[in-house]
């Protein structure tokens, strides 16, 4: 029977099991999982354990309710949703085990925190194995060798002494918390104890009978010292009652026997006070002797072999109390040292949070150095790029410097050559006029003068002009000075020329000549004082083109420049083909094309095949519109004026000054790049036709006069450029247009509704152009009919007014 029922037991111990703490996410728990399948005994039962943390807000119809505010049936059915996700997880960590072909077990513990859920989970099961994790596994790098997770760091401190703890990672052992020696679990204690036979277990339940007596027991010693002291009586018991179970009998037949034998020995006191005592008296231990006569009292009749028997069970019980005294002051010492062991654990544990953190403290500050290091790289750097620009504008700003130095002194010499060539030519000259002096040239000059224009006297410009008063000066040229007069409640401009420049018959020529000349676009001859070199002239009020070029705030649209070119065709066409013989301007630039009151082109300071003055190239603005050849033989014919014309041309496309304006055109129409030449603030010049006039206009510019074209050539160049002027939508190109000169705010970039310039104009239905926001309001405040002429609109449909849209910005830019 003892046999079968050892058998039993070995049968019924308990399977060693293996508890794996997992998580929501299969995802980053399956590694662990796995790891556990791979590294640990088969005969070890798994237990797949997670730890349920309970909602404490419920959503619902997209709003967050906390239980306490809701029904117990709503709060239950959330619940049960809850159960079945859990499960669903717990099947699939379990199917993960039937592919390995391991059944594990699957526990669930609902606990507000995760840390105290793994711990009591430790506590009330007995687990002596836990596997978890150890860190995120965005975390994990071949060098993590500590903690990274805060519930495994929190689970190694305060789990239970007996449990083994794997941290792993990504199916990575990243470290182990190892369980204390001699720290035994509950389950295991019991199932130790369970082990024993019946017999055993009667004498041990005797054992703790005898002790848990009040008068047997002392307030000094712990109870979990009892039952470890406890063991040493019961082995000590069992011993001696597997070798002499005969002589146990009944309490009551040998009492009188044992009540003969003293309860204590002498020197046992001082143990009984000083700790617990299981030695029995004779009316607490249960256990009595027999006597041959058990009513005589005489101890003479007591049997030698109970004697015997009760001093070796005396023996035992003393011997298991010296036993016990000495295992209690061994838990003693085991206690203070678990005690020291705790105190150094949790320094060490303190000590490995201050490395911790000193660690992360050192990295961040590493990092930090690394930042700064690199924006100082960074910084460096461009200090360098900058340094190295600094130099290389240096070299540029010196290679500058070196051929500005070179041109002027290039133009030096050029000047002193002309100062030579017009000092040969003067002498030319006089040489001509004193031959036409003999031949009474200057008699008929005069008398053609008084027939054909006014005469004037000195007085009479002292008058218009206030004695020549300086406010009334609106010019000084090479040639003299202008100041503004009213003549006969008209303006008339009056320029004094220089004595030095003409001689008396050259200056009666020039007024013949211009007396002469009559044409739209040439300034009227009003008439000449002979006695002061003085031409007084029509007065043209808007001043010249110079001005709008270089001077005002405002530039000239391509439409206007389109138009003055134009109109300077026009003129020279008239000149050079004057019959009998042609006749040249020999002047031509531009503050020589003057505006009247109607903005139109009015050439002044017409020449007309006259002694050409050295005091013409007094200006280097003026010498760039001079053909080189007329400063070297002084010979003026129509060709001249074309040269003049080709230079006035590529300064109205590009707005540049003259003076190496041809080489810069040419440079553009060779690469392609004319549209980066053209004057940005003229707008969008048309650019097939801009070509055309910039090739024309570099061909007048040859040096050589034969290959220039005559002005007929040019004429039909500049009609098809005029003619986009004329079409261009929503653009004046009369030169007197409030967009050109900033006049009032045109009435056609105000919104009717709202009368304020529009800044994103729609078309409506009936044909007007409105502001976006106040056209869309009309129509949506349901009105269905124009706001102008208040018929009813066909649609509420819109169309963008892109080009008025463009000619507002570019009206309100150059207003800007």
């Amino acid at each position: 029977m003892e046999e079968i029922e050892e058998r039993r037991e070995e049968n019924e111990a308990p399977i060693e099991k293996v508890y794996v703490a997992v998580g929501k996410e299969v995802r980053e728990s399956k590694a662990n999982l796995i790891w556990a399948l791979q590294n640990f005994d088969r005969n070890k039962k798994l237990v797949i354990a997670h730890v349920h943390k309970p909602a404490t807000t419920i959503n619902i119809m997209g709003a967050q309710f906390p239980v306490s505010q809701l029904a117990e049936q709503e709060v239950t059915a959330y619940r049960l949703v809850e159960k079945g996700k859990i499960d669903n997880i717990l099947k699939e960590y379990a199917d993960i085990c039937l592919s390995q072909k391991v059944e594990a077990e699957k526990i669930v513990i609902e606990k507000d925190d995760t840390v105290q859920g793994i711990i009591d989970l430790i506590r009330e099961n007995g687990v002596t194995e836990l596997v978890m994790g150890a860190a995120a596994d965005r975390r994990y790098s071949r060098r993590l060798k500590t903690l990274r997770s805060r519930k495994a760091i929190l689970v190694e401190q305060k789990a239970e002494l007996w449990c083994k703890i794997f941290f792993v990672c990504r199916g990575n052992l990243i470290c182990t918390r190892e369980a204390t020696e001699g720290v035994i679990s509950p389950k295991a204690a019991s199932s130790s104890s369970s082990s024993r036979s019946p017999r055993s277990n009667s004498l041990v339940s005797d054992l703790h009978r005898l002790s848990a007596q009040p008068s047997m027991q002392s307030s000094y010693f712990p109870p979990r010292s009892n039952s470890i002291n406890c063991t040493y009586a019961e082995d000590m018991l069992l011993t001696m009652a597997s070798s002499n179970s005969s002589q146990w009998t009944n309490g009551s037949s040998h009492k009188e026997t044992m009540d003969s034998y003293p309860t204590e020995k002498p020197g046992r006191s001082n143990v009984l006070e000083e700790g617990p005592s299981t030695v029995p008296n004779d009316a607490e231990d249960g256990f009595q002797t027999e006597s041959s006569s058990p009513h005589n009292g005489s101890a003479d009749e007591v049997s030698i072999e109970d004697i015997d028997l009760y001093d070796r069970l005396r023996g035992a019980i003393t011997e298991a109390e010296d036993l016990k005294n000495e295992a209690y002051e061994a838990t003693r010492r085991r206690q203070k040292a678990e005690r020291d062991l705790l105190e150094a654990s949790k320094k060490a544990k303190a000590a490995d949070s201050l490395h911790l953190q000193e660690l992360r403290r050192r990295k961040d500050v590493e990092e930090r150095l690394a930042r700064e290091k690199l924006e100082m790289e960074q910084d460096k750097q461009q200090l360098d790029n900058i340094l190295a620009q600094i130099n290389r504008a240096h070299e540029q700003r010196i290679a500058l410097e070196l051929r500005i130095s070179e041109s002027e002194a290039m133009v030096n010499d050029f000047e002193k050559k002309l100062t030579e060539a017009y000092h040969l030519l003067e002498l030319l000259r006089q040489e001509q006029l004193m031959n036409a002096e003999r031949k009474g040239q200057d008699c008929s000059s005069s008398a053609d003068f008084k027939s054909s224009s006014r005469e004037f006297v000195y007085q009479e410009l002292i008058h218009l002009t206030d004695g020549f008063d300086e406010s009334k000066k609106i010019g000084e040229g090479s040639h003299g000075s202008i100041f503004k007069g009213l003549l006969d409640n008209t303006i008339v401009a009056i320029k004094m020329l220089n004595h030095d420049c003409y001689q008396k018959h050259e200056f009666s020529q020039k007024v013949e000549n211009i007396t002469k000349a009559r044409h739209p676009n040439l300034i009227s001859l009003v008439g000449a004082c002979l006695e002061a070199h003085a031409l007084i002239y029509e007065y043209a009020p808007h001043g010249s083109l110079e001005d709008y070029l270089h001077k005002k705030n405002h530039s000239l649209t391509w439409q206007v420049r389109a138009r003055v070119a134009s109109e300077l065709c026009n003129v020279l066409t008239y000149l050079h083909s004057t019959q009998p013989n042609p006749k040249a301007h020999g002047n031509l630039k531009p503050s020589n094309i003057l505006f009247d009151s109607n903005y139109s082109v009015k050439l002044s300071d017409l020449h007309l095949g006259m002694a050409f003055s050295r005091s013409y190239t007094s200006r280097r603005s003026t010498v760039a519109y001079v053909e080189p050849e007329l400063l070297a033989t002084g010979e003026l014919i129509p060709a001249c004026d074309m040269y003049s014309f080709g230079v006035l041309l590529l300064v109205l496309l590009s707005g540049r000054p003259a003076f190496r304006i041809k080489k810069v055109v040419q440079e553009a129409l060779d690469k392609e790049t004319l549209h980066e030449v053209l004057d940005g603030s003229a707008g969008d010049w048309p650019l097939e036709e801009t070509k055309e006039l910039a090739r024309l206009a570099l061909r007048c510019c040859d040096i050589k006069r034969g290959s220039r074209p005559v002005i007929e050539e040019v004429r039909k160049v500049v009609e098809p450029l005029m003619n986009a002027a004329k079409t261009s939508k929503l653009r004046s190109w009369s030169i007197g247009s409030e967009s050109d000169f900033g006049g009032s705010v045109p009435s056609y970039f105000m919104c009717p509704i709202v009368k304020e310039i529009m800044k994103d104009p729609q078309i409506a239905a009936d044909g007007f152009t409105y502001e976006a926001e106040a056209i869309k309001g009309w129509l949506q405040s349901g009105h269905d009919t124009s706001p102008m002429t208040n018929l009813k609109l066909p649609s509420d449909e819109l169309t963008p007014n892109h080009a008025l849209r463009s000619a507002i910005q570019e009206w309100q830019q150059r207003r800007r």
